[in-house]
């Protein structure tokens, strides 16, 4: 029926026209009308998961806020600081909830912290910029330079080092953006002497943590 195809045309070409699902981070997130309302949705069930990285009642709970958080900043890294209240919780907000994770002397905890900062330095390094010198000195560098702190903290703190460096920007990033500067920590430095201090081993006996390091 030619009126029934006429009146039909006109949805099915609105259906093509849009090119966005707007029940996806890649639809009303990225443009429309609502935009912004989503954007502040998206901001506020963010905030929620980061408030169970480091206050969590129980470490199962912290476990899925971790692996959820960890999810999207791995696939959805681009779309997550299109929006300015969305960045701010992604870098502002979940780096200072990873800081408080150390101070749980936890070692499962404070792996999933480790885990998480790699995926945002990986993927969101150039918002980072701000947050790379406390993150890596009070995460990485504070738990192994306490010599107070137990071993199974200090192992994991290693090994989340080792897994950092391993991400061929962060050493050259460190280099340039803090030993270089004038006003700024010798970053690179002081991570290169750590793990050229702790590939040795004292006692003379050879760990884990010693090949870790070297």
């Amino acid at each position: 029926d030619p009126a029934r195809a006429s009146s039909a045309a006109p949805s099915e070409a609105g259906d093509q026209a849009s090119p966005h699902r707007p029940d996806t981070l890649e639809g009303r997130g990225a443009d429309g009308a609502d935009g912004a309302a989503w954007a502040d949705a998206v901001a506020a069930v963010l905030e929620l998961l980061i408030g169970l990285v480091a206050d969590a009642p129980g470490e199962a709970l912290r476990a899925h806020a971790v692996a959820l958080l960890h999810s999207l900043v791995e696939e959805h890294a681009a779309r997550l600081v299109a929006a300015p209240q969305v960045r701010r919780a992604v870098t502002l907000s979940l780096v200072g909830a990873l800081l408080r994770v150390p101070a749980l002397d936890d070692p499962v905890a404070l792996a999933g912290a480790l885990s998480l900062f790699r995926a945002l330095f990986a993927n969101l390094g150039a918002h980072l910029r701000g947050h790379t010198e406390v993150a890596v000195a009070h995460l990485y560098l504070a738990p192994l330079e306490d010599k107070a702190a137990p071993d199974a903290l200090r192992e994991v703190a290693l090994e989340g080092l080792c897994d950092l460096c391993a991400l061929p920007s962060f050493l050259a990033d460190l280099y340039v953006n803090f030993d270089c500067a004038l006003h700024a920590p010798n970053l690179f430095e002081r991570t290169a002497k750590l793990l050229c201090k702790s590939s040795f081993p004292v006692s003379g006996v050879l760990t884990p943590a010693h090949l870790l390091s070297f």
